[in-house]
């Protein structure tokens, strides 16, 4: 997962993996088949961890500052991956994303009935649109944490941003102009 993101797909070899996890090259290609079978477990993999940490988050997590922190972590691992992989937009960037999304929706339905979240008219588009942002920043994030100071991938670069986030998500508008926007 380190790799891919680093080094690029193509120019990553299964020598190279091998190496850096200190196996052989042909226990890689028992387990994984080729690169490509690598590549979907790292896939599998992002999509799991996600869905353990929304999962527990919810669980109430999301209250508890060592839990945050951890989740932060790993985070920047996942996120720094999933941001090579939906730049590449090939079909198993599409495949990721979709997976990414139906995991997205399924938090979002916990999240509503646990009254974390407001329900919406359009959970999936709107799902869709909050995890493009997301993955926005993740593509970006070195741009913003060049630009502003801010660190998205740490827990500090969290505390910073969160507030932001919240005015951009819900004090952007005045009333009367959402109002308007929704007629």
């Amino acid at each position: 997962m380190r790799l891919f993101p680093e080094l690029g797909y193509e120019a990553t070899s299964i020598r190279r993996i091998a190496g850096e996890a200190g196996v052989s090259p042909a226990l890689v290609l028992h387990h994984y088949g080729s690169k490509e079978g690598l590549r979907r477990a790292c896939d599998r993999h992002v999509v799991e961890r996600y869905r353990r940490i929304k999962d527990d988050s919810i669980a109430g997590g999301m209250f508890d500052p060592s839990f945050m922190s951890a989740a932060m972590s790993e985070s920047r691992s996942l996120m720094r991956y999933l941001a090579w992989a939906m730049a590449s937009n090939s079909p198993e960037a599409a495949a990721l994303f979709d997976e990414m999304l139906a995991e997205a929706v399924a938090v979002s339905r916990e999240a509503i009935a646990k009254g974390y979240l407001a329900d919406s008219q359009d959970l999936e588009a709107r799902t869709a649109l909050q995890l493009s942002m997301q993955i926005g920043l993740a593509l970006l994030h070195e741009h913003v944490a060049r630009s502003t100071g801010i660190d998205l991938f740490s827990a500090e670069g969290i505390r910073r941003a969160t507030p932001i986030l919240l005015e951009i998500y819900s004090g952007l508008f005045d009333a009367g102009l959402l109002d308007g926007l929704r007629q």
